[in-house]
């Protein structure tokens, strides 16, 4: 009978190994030999930094192992990482982002501690979300208060850290978890987790990704646009204006710097909190070696990873979600109510981030409470209203969702807005209402099922070919393939039980999979382009879950296997880490010894567009930084001019409205309603026989655009919704046909 099985868990190991190598070798051939990775295999930059990355490594691996003194492993660890961020312009922006999350911390801290005097565990997690919550109340309340200005902003938080510092220097104590020693190849692997950090801080100047630049950059511009703050009216239409803007808000203090680094590096740093935290999950499940596994297989996913110096807020969220596990397994461990009220605050504040954690953060959470009611894990230790502490995430939720409630009529927007409006709510003007897509509503049921294989393959497998692109950049690499595996072949093997909490928080770890794996593929079947950052709380529990499937395998000779197994996908994950970004850009930002500390973006961008011939309109456009344009022309490039900017694509994309450019009424109704300043036309933007060319011309000849001005073919012109045909608008009419540059005539 033991020889029976040995013969069943070998052929499983095998099995294992021969389709992860199948698959490997597939994907480096499509994709890196001879696919959209090729061009950058070969370049310099790439070679250069895959060599500077593996110095450091093994710095970094031969220090920790051969020093024994922690704070020597400390300082050496400080001092590399401190050499590399100063060389590659990212060390000042990363101390001020970290300084600014510091302060988050303490505020929670006080609040958790004198205020709410909540009795928890490990707190640190704790502070950064009351503390995150209470600023994100404030900063609403002084909007609404007539001093939402970044400047007053800036102001309170150094006001209230120096009084702090001052008054809250002996009440303000971190709890210190519990110290393991690690063993050699454990060092190696925090090595490693650190390298692929820096790797990310490296490439962060050189690496601001479509959406960054589109909208989470430009929140001193479109959260700060008048004396209400975050409650103005900013005039757009474009759904990303209307988005919770919880992450948007509580990083204004950071936004409107020179360089877009200091705002990115709180994305960094919410990247190493993540890990980290993952390794405090995973330690209440099974020892320190596969808990330390968790975070060094999600240093590997490219999906979790290049999220880290993205200007969105999947990161944050992914935070949050890993808070609202941890406390919820803290309560399981424990029976403290007071983990549990914070596992709630955890999913209200995740609400305010982004709107599908309306979605996944419910079900992690509802599940969760689900197994709760089923397992009878009943609170030993409850104080009488410790339920207060929910007050600041309750607030800051309805202060983000009241924000799009004044300007849309929902309070959320993206695919939610359909159903809000079927209880009730109704979506104001000029906004559509978006519902949830059904992009395989019309196919048969073969139909549907083989797009849904055939989405599942190249969001988990190869992602490659059409509809594919924004899976790529933020791709699981074969990580998730491989647990998949795992579990079929576990199947055939023998498992262990988990001993008393320990397998109640494994049975919990499964049963929230279920949901999520659910919803992932409802997403990937319907939406028109999934893409892959929407599923990095999976990616995360799949990890978790697989670590803690092969640390219950009784044989310890397939656990050996399956380990070796990670050496050649660690690799394989390097690669696809080091080649993919959401800016398809390679290497590192280039070294500089001698610099002001942070990489100008501002400046870069101004020298651009004066290189496309706006030298005079940028002067205009910069006087005031609440200037409201409307820009026609390209969407990236337009949205580097220092105002209140928003592009033709943003009203007439599938995410805007297009009907409010059907014509010259309903146009100067919309600038009316928007209080538009400028309207902007891009040289070589347009043609002669385009519709919205015939448009602009309607609105000269109306008077609604006077002072007509040209530079180098751009054209920028005055807005007056007061405006009436006449002598003045034919000899605008005639300006912007003699000067402005047509596509055709370049």
């Amino acid at each position: 009978m033991i020889g029976k099985l040995k013969v069943k868990e070998n052929a499983a190991v095998l099995a294992i190994a021969a389709v992860m190598a199948f698959l490997a070798v597939l994907v480096a051939d499509r994709l890196v030999l001879h696919g959209v990775y090729a061009w950058a295999v070969t370049t310099r930059e790439y070679i250069t930094m895959l060599a500077e990355l593996a110095v450091i490594y093994l710095l970094l691996a031969a220090g920790f192992c051969l020093i024994r003194r922690p704070v020597r492993r400390l300082a050496l660890a400080v001092v590399v990482s401190m050499v590399f961020l100063w060389c590659h312009v990212v060390l000042v922006p990363l101390v001020v982002a970290a300084a600014y999350v510091a302060y988050l911390v303490g505020v929670g801290c006080l609040l958790r501690r004198m205020v709410f005097r909540l009795d928890t565990g490990e707190g640190m997690w704790a502070d950064f979300l009351l503390g995150s919550a209470a600023v994100i109340t404030i900063f609403c309340l002084m909007s609404a208060l007539g001093i939402g200005a970044i400047k007053w902003l800036r102001v309170f938080v150094i006001v209230t850290a120096a009084a702090m510092a001052v008054a809250g220097r002996h009440a303000i104590r971190f709890s210190q978890p519990e110290e393991r020693p690690f063993s050699r190849i454990q060092f190696m692997m925090v090595a490693f987790i650190l390298v692929m950090i820096l790797l990310e801080a490296g490439r962060m100047n050189i690496s601001v990704d479509f959406d960054t630049l589109w909208y989470s950059v430009r929140s001193e511009y479109m959260l700060d646009n008048g004396p209400r703050g975050i409650y103005e009216n900013m005039g757009t239409v474009g759904l990303v204006y209307t988005y919770s803007k919880g992450w948007e808000v509580l990083t204004l203090p950071l936004c409107d710097l020179p360089s877009h680094s200091f705002l990115l590096s709180f994305n960094l740093i919410m990247l190493c909190g993540s890990l980290l935290l993952a390794y405090r999950i995973a330690l209440r499940r099974m020892k320190t070696g596969w808990a330390l596994l968790v975070p060094f297989l999600m240093a590997g996913i490219p999906g979790i990873m290049n999220m880290g110096i993205s200007g969105k807020s999947d990161i944050i969220t992914l935070f949050l979600q890993l808070i609202l596990l941890f406390y919820m397994s803290e309560y399981i461990c424990n029976r403290r109510m007071a983990d549990l009220w914070l596992s709630f605050c955890a999913l209200l504040l995740s609400w305010t981030m982004k709107p599908t954690a309306l979605v996944f953060s419910t079900l992690l959470f509802g599940m969760g409470g689900i197994y709760l009611l089923a397992a009878r894990r009943r609170p030993l230790h409850a104080r009488a209203r410790e339920w207060l502490v929910i007050l600041p995430c309750g607030a800051a939720l309805f202060l983000i969702w009241l924000r799009t409630y004044l300007f849309v009529g929902v309070p959320v927007t993206s695919i939610f807005s359909g159903i809000f409006q079927k209880i009730g709510f109704r979506v104001k003007y000029p906004f559509l209402v978006w519902s949830i897509p059904d992009y395989g509503a019309k196919e048969t049921v073969a139909d549907s099922f083989g797009q849904l294989i055939r989405r599942l393959w190249g969001v988990f497998c190869l992602p490659e070919g059409d509809g594919m692109s924004r899976v790529l950049i933020s791709w699981c690499s074969l990580t998730v393939v491989f647990f998949a595996f795992v579990w079929l072949g576990s199947l055939f093997l023998r498992k262990r039980k988990g001993q008393g909490d320990e397998e109640v928080l494994l049975n919990l770890d499964r049963l929230l999979l279920i949901p999520l794996i659910l919803g992932s593929i409802y997403s990937i079947q319907n939406l028109k382009q999934p893409d892959g950052n929407y599923f990095i709380l999976l990616y995360a529990m799949v990890i978790l879950c697989g670590c803690g499937l092969v640390a219950r395998l009784e044989d310890y000779t397939v656990q050996r296997r399956l380990k070796q197994m990670l050496v050649p996908l660690t690799l394989f994950n390097v690669m696809m880490v080091t080649l993919s970004n959401l800016a398809w850009s390679v290497g590192f930002t280039p070294v500089q010894w001698i610099h002001p500390g942070y990489f100008d973006h501002e400046q870069i961008q101004r020298e651009e567009m004066i290189s496309a011939g706006n030298a005079q309109i940028w002067d205009v456009l910069s006087e005031d930084p609440r200037t409201r344009v409307i820009a026609v022309g390209d969407h990236l490039k337009m949205l580097s001019f220092p105002c209140n900017v928003q592009t033709y694509t943003d009203i007439t994309s599938s995410n805007g409205n297009d009907c409010l450019m059907d014509s010259e009424v309903s146009f100067r109704e919309y600038m009316e309603y928007a209080r538009t300043d400028y309207i902007y036309v891009e040289a070589g933007y347009l043609s002669r026989d385009q519709k919205v060319y015939g448009l602009l011309c309607d609105c000269i000849c109306a008077g609604l655009l006077t002072d007509v001005f040209h530079e180098n073919g751009n054209v920028l012109a005055h807005v007056d919704t007061d405006g009436q045909p006449g002598e003045n608008a034919d000899r605008n009419l005639e300006v912007f046909h003699s000067f402005y540059i047509p596509f055709e005539d370049l």
